[in-house]
C-alpha cells in the first residue's frame, strides 16, 4: 500500500511540473492581491501567478497537517482512557470469577481420597 502512495505522490508532482512548464507564460503574469473589510484596505505587492498557487498549496498542506495532527492526539486520548476501562473491567471480570469460584468451592467440598475409594468399592 506505501508503494501505491508514493507512485501516487510521484505522479501527481510529475503532472504538477508539466503543468507549470506548459503554463510559463499564463502563470507568469503579476497578479497583486487585494482585500477590503470595513474601513480597511490592503493591496499585496505584484507576485507572479504561480507563486500564489504554490503559497495556497503550502498552506493548505500546512494546514492539513494540524487538522490530523490534532486528530490524532484527540484519538490517541480516546485510546488511552479506552484502554484504562478495558483494564479495570478485566480486573472486575477476574475478582468477580475468584470469587465465584470460590463460593462454588465451598457449596460443593472436593472429594478426599477415601471417599473415591468407597465410591468404586460400591459401583464393582
Amino acid at each position: 500500500m506505501r508503494f501505491i502512495k508514493v507512485l501516487l505522490l510521484v505522479i501527481f508532482f510529475f503532472l504538477s511540473m508539466v503543468f507549470f512548464i506548459q503554463n510559463t507564460g499564463v502563470l507568469s503574469a503579476p497578479m497583486s492581491l487585494k482585500m477590503e473589510l470595513f474601513n480597511y484596505s490592503y493591496t499585496s505587492q505584484e507576485l507572479p501567478f504561480y507563486l500564489v498557487i504554490l503559497l495556497a498549496f503550502a498552506v493548505g498542506g500546512i494546514f492539513s497537517l494540524l487538522y490530523f495532527i490534532v486528530d490524532k492526539v484527540v484519538q490517541m486520548t480516546v485510546i488511552s482512557k479506552q484502554k484504562a476501562k478495558i483494564a479495570s473491567l478485566e480486573r472486575e471480570v477476574s475478582a468477580l470469577k475468584s470469587a465465584a469460584s470460590e463460593r462454588v468451592e465451598s457449596t460443593y467440598p472436593a472429594a478426599t481420597p477415601s471417599d473415591e475409594a468407597e465410591e468404586s468399592e460400591q459401583t464393582a
